[in-house]
């Protein structure tokens, strides 16, 4: 079964740009993955020495605040620099077999330092706002190049989806039908392990409900605390069932808010490997319309058209660009 590392510490360490072992990259090797990154923020030989004889992984990150920045750094560069020294670093075997042995669990840069780029901060002030932990995802885009991964490997399928009263009426039981048969063909055709939904009433708990009912692991993303306070019982009733049979449940915030709603989503679209989008064509806003809106384009899109009653896919390449990071 998948797991999540939720934070590179302990036996995990070895993920954090932190980690002090030897990282080549172009042609100067320095002492850290992060003395390598920080370097790539200037074009100046000297200046790149400097930060390489940096005693430590934390003033190597020191200088490189002092350096002036390359053209096109916060745009561009930093992305395909961060990509490189992870590709540097992982060409020593010991590491490479150690970021393969994590399998296809999900890795994320948890942290307590604001880092909402690479990571995703807990602090007070960032806990319901997922961060886009890139650094994870580039390194778990990575382990699938060295593993020789297909494409088409889906680990984690997330589902967006419009609530009850958004299902036109009567298209339920096709629903549930069409879930399942989705779910069963993602295990066989894409090795997807792991069903992530937003534990919504409405579609996102009928993808729980056909995962489970197929044998898939679900894992339930709730937006807050008692977000179903209001919902009828017959909903209430599938939602505490969904708990029970959830392997993994997680909540982003403790209170209301559309603010909590949008970044649930967010926090959905950023662990998952492909996204179900079931859709009314008819409704153009609301919440499922501005979570597809937030999709970068290399992420695969299982369009459920529940109004046509047909599912279409836009496939894409797994590589994640510097334009998929931007868009976030």
């Amino acid at each position: 079964m998948l797991d999540v590392v939720n934070g590179f510490h302990g036996n995990y360490r070895f993920l954090s740009n932190f980690h002090e072992h030897p990282v080549t990259w172009e042609g100067i090797t320095y002492p850290s993955g992060e003395a390598a990154y920080n370097a790539g923020k200037t074009l100046g030989t000297q200046r790149r020495a400097w930060i390489a004889a940096a005693p430590s992984p934390g003033e190597a990150k020191s200088r490189g605040r002092q350096v002036q920045l390359r053209d096109d750094w916060d745009d561009v560069h930093r992305y395909v620099v961060m990509q490189e020294v992870i590709a540097s670093k992982f060409t020593d075997p010991a590491l490479r077999a150690r970021l393969l042995e994590t399998g296809r669990d999900l890795l994320i840069e948890a942290n307590t330092w604001h880092d909402q780029t690479w990571g995703s901060c807990s602090c007070a002030r960032h806990r319901s706002l997922p961060g886009r932990n890139l650094l994870g995802r580039y390194l778990m885009a990575h382990r699938a190049l060295l593993a020789s991964d297909p494409a088409a490997t889906w680990a984690r399928v997330a589902l967006t989806g419009h609530r009850p009263q958004g299902l036109p009426a009567g298209t339920e039981p096709w629903l549930e039908a069409e879930l399942r048969r989705i779910a069963a063909k993602l295990a066989a055709e894409h090795d997807t392990q792991v069903a992530i939904s937003g534990a919504a009433a409405g579609a996102d708990l009928i993808w729980a409900e056909a995962a489970h009912d197929t044998g898939m692991p679900v894992w339930l993303y709730q937006p807050y605390t008692g977000h179903d306070e209001r919902w009828n019982q017959g909903w209430r009733d599938r939602l505490a069932a969904a708990r029970g049979n959830a392997s993994r449940i997680d909540t982003l915030g403790s209170r209301f808010s559309v603010d909590v709603l949008h970044a649930r989503s967010e926090w959905m679209i950023r662990d998952c490997d492909a996204i179900i989008a079931v859709v009314d064509p008819r409704r153009t806003s609301g919440g499922t319309w501005q979570a597809l809106k937030k999709i970068p384009s290399s992420m695969p899109i299982i369009r459920v058209d529940v109004l046509h009653r047909r599912t279409t896919v836009r496939d894409s390449a797994r590589a994640l660009t510097a334009d998929d990071a931007r868009q976030e």
